[in-house]
């Protein structure tokens, strides 16, 4: 869902609501219980230049634009909803880039909405040497997402495993699982969420995002996730939640996480098909993540 920085409101408000009305009316189809749009924030005017390094390289979309376009999608499925017909919950989000130095707009910008989550992301390492070492760069990576949990602005974390689909070299496993088991810890500790998603199924990615050991961990230190997709395009909608759900429910998970203005609510994680094989015959869509996501 991309927007250009110069087209008057009115037109940012169209082009955002014809965007959500076909994911929505997408999601109606495949069966899905929630749909978040978490927008990416530098795609906003929300906070300019809360990403650095995202200045001037991408055009911002109007902010109250963007929530006035949820709404009415959201009316609509209530509307559908309400008259008896498939509709699926509607959600507002924001995908937040991790950048401390910054932390004060999103602060100061955030209450403005009625968000009902935020999710924070690391693309790119805050403050990381030039030239840092793998170790170096891992570190710093799930030093922000300890970061970002500790902050209390954020609800969820996105693809907290990313840093593998780029480092270019294997780094030692003790120290990676150390890593990863401090920054669950915190996680654990301050109630935010990890999100997994199928977009690493996507493009020769590593896989799931987070991948196995991960999950394990958090669902060990009692860390709740959600679900997503990651959908930058209509048509990767629900694309590789299933085996999301089936790892998940391997892991031990049998709940996941879902927001309304801020404040989370548990929901039941249909268990894979082959786990009772009593309906087996059913398609994936008859069990529904309860939540999913696009930007």
């Amino acid at each position: 869902m991309r927007t250009e920085g110069n087209l008057p409101v009115s037109e940012h408000t169209r082009h955002f609501e014809t965007s959500m009305t076909r994911y929505a009316a997408r999601a109606v189809e495949l069966g899905l219980a929630e749909l978040g749009f978490s927008e990416h924030i530098y795609r906003l005017s929300l906070a300019p230049g809360v990403v650095p390094w995202k200045i001037g390289k991408s055009a911002a979309g109007d902010i109250a634009s963007y929530v006035e376009a949820v709404q009415r999608v959201r009316a609509q499925q209530a509307s559908a909803r309400a008259a008896g017909e498939p509709s699926v919950t509607i959600r507002l989000a924001m995908e937040v880039d991790i950048v401390p130095a910054t932390v004060s707009i999103l602060e100061a910008a955030a209450p403005l909405f009625p968000f009902d989550y935020f999710l924070g992301s690391v693309h790119e390492v805050p403050d990381i040497a030039e030239g840092a070492t793998h170790e170096e760069r891992y570190r710093g990576f799930y030093a922000a997402i300890r970061w970002a949990a500790r902050s209390g602005l954020f609800h969820s974390i996105a693809h907290p495993d990313r840093i593998h689909r780029k480092a270019a070299a294997h780094v030692d496993t003790s120290f990676l699982e150390d890593q990863m088991e401090q920054t669950v810890a915190v996680l654990a500790t301050c109630g935010v969420s990890a999100e997994m998603s199928g977009s690493g199924l996507r493009g020769g990615h590593a896989g799931i995002d987070p991948h196995a050991s991960f999950v394990r961990l958090c669902h060990r230190h009692g860390v709740t996730i959600t679900l997503g997709s990651d959908a930058h395009q209509l048509d990767v909608l629900g694309e590789g939640v299933p085996g999301v759900r089936d790892l998940a429910w391997e892991a031990g998970y049998r709940e996941i996480a879902t927001f309304e203005r801020g404040t989370r609510t548990m929901r039941p994680l249909a268990a894979p098909v082959r786990a009772h094989a009593a309906h087996a015959h059913a398609a994936p869509a008859a069990h529904p993540p309860a939540h999913t996501r696009t930007t």
